[in-house]
């Protein structure tokens, strides 16, 4: 379902009908479909227990998309290439009980968000070298700074 343009029609899928009865399902690939708001609690409903791999790479979102803690089997997370600028502690939690729920095992896909450098966005600097959860980037990602100039996590 890569590019299929899903971000309107599932935009109003507040019930989880699109994927309600694939219940084995392993593997979704929504990149670069246009979603731009984080999914219903309902759209992977079905998924909990069985999605392994998840693609939502090239969207544009701007906030983690979906809650990690709640998947019993997920080990990969491509976020890559959306509009993420930074992440709020809430969702650095939410990543972290699903490492220790998923024993250590799940990688996510960070690259090519445009986080941003500044006083505000420290915790997410700060969660990217601490954290034990598999990253792409080895915690060093681009970022910004307030007057737009470039710069990486590494140099901050």
């Amino acid at each position: 379902m890569h590019s299929s343009t899903l971000g309107t029609g599932l935009k109003n899928d507040h019930h989880g009908v699109f994927l309600k009865d694939l219940k084995r399902l392993q593997c979704i690939d929504f990149a670069r479909n246009a979603f731009k708001w984080p999914f219903s609690k309902l759209t992977f409903q079905s998924q909990l227990h069985s999605l392994r791999f998840l693609s939502l790479e090239g969207n544009l979102f701007t906030s983690m998309p979906i809650n990690l803690a709640d998947f019993n089997h997920l080990r990969l997370v491509n976020i890559r290439n959306n509009k993420i600028s930074f992440l709020t502690n809430t969702e650095t939690n939410d990543i972290e009980k699903a490492y220790l729920r998923l024993k250590g095992t799940i990688t996510i896909l960070l690259e090519g968000n445009p986080f941003v450098c500044s006083c505000d966005s420290l915790n997410i600097v700060k969660w990217l070298f601490n954290t034990k959860v598999k990253l792409d980037r080895h915690e060093n990602f681009s970022c910004l700074f307030f007057d737009d100039s470039l710069t990486t996590t590494f140099e901050v």
